[in-house]
């Protein structure tokens, strides 16, 4: 009685086994970043060594190199990494239908709460608005994160535009200087919230803080019936 043949394993095709590099390469990316982001925090931008960041990723200083060109690129990539993730986070609330005044304050404590939830990144982003990272960072690295900023601040700017138009908002009120402020005090409270500065307290928890602070905003900017 003839036996059935066995069929002889194929190699893996060269499509499954890039595949597979990619994703190993992509995890790789991930750790570095990771180290980098922990390091950034803990020591500040300036403290912190490409030597460092291998060392806690646990690869050598060659491979890190083959990933990222230098520190520069690494936090330009971590903050990347974060303004992606609000701007997909802002374009949905743009895109929702419904009440403008709504829209508005989503947007506020959406930016409020990711910032909250990502401490880290957020002290991280800050120091890209320091004098020390303006003298230490290539001018096209500031610019170009800076444009980034500039596109984040503009769901805010069209809102308050619609809002003009909508006859909710005075004809007064830039809409572009009404969303830089209003990025700025977010900001300015979230120095506190993030180390849970007892200053901010005394009105209450910091997102009722943040509530109160869009609505005087708000207040400011609406037109009077």
């Amino acid at each position: 009685m003839a036996q059935p043949q066995t069929k002889k394993a194929e190699p893996p095709s060269d499509s499954i086994t890039l595949t597979r590099r990619e994703r190993e390469k992509a995890a790789r990316r991930d750790t570095i970043l990771e180290a980098a982001k922990d390091l950034f925090y803990q020591k500040g931008f300036p403290d912190t060594t490409m030597e460092e960041i291998a060392a806690a990723a646990e690869v050598s200083k060659g491979t890190l190199y083959l990933y990222f060109s230098s520190k520069d690129e690494l936090y330009v990539s971590i903050i990347l990494e974060g303004f992606q993730i609000i701007d997909g986070k802002l374009e949905e609330i743009s895109a929702t239908k419904g009440d403008l005044v709504e829209k508005g304050r989503s947007m506020f404590m959406t930016f409020v709460e990711f910032c909250l939830e990502n401490r880290e990144y957020f002290r991280i982003t800050q120091y890209f608005l320091s004098e020390t990272a303006r003298r230490n960072l290539p001018a096209a690295l500031i610019e170009g994160l800076s444009t980034y900023t500039t596109g984040l601040l503009g769901y805010v700017a069209d809102l308050v535009a619609e809002g003009k138009t909508a006859g909710i908002i005075r004809d007064d009120v830039d809409p572009y200087t009404f969303a830089v402020i209003a990025w700025r005090t977010a900001t300015g409270i979230l120095d506190l919230a993030v180390i849970e500065d007892e200053t901010g307290l005394a009105g209450g928890e910091y997102l009722d803080l943040f509530e109160q602070a869009f609505d005087f905003l708000l207040g400011g900017a609406m037109e009077r019936s």
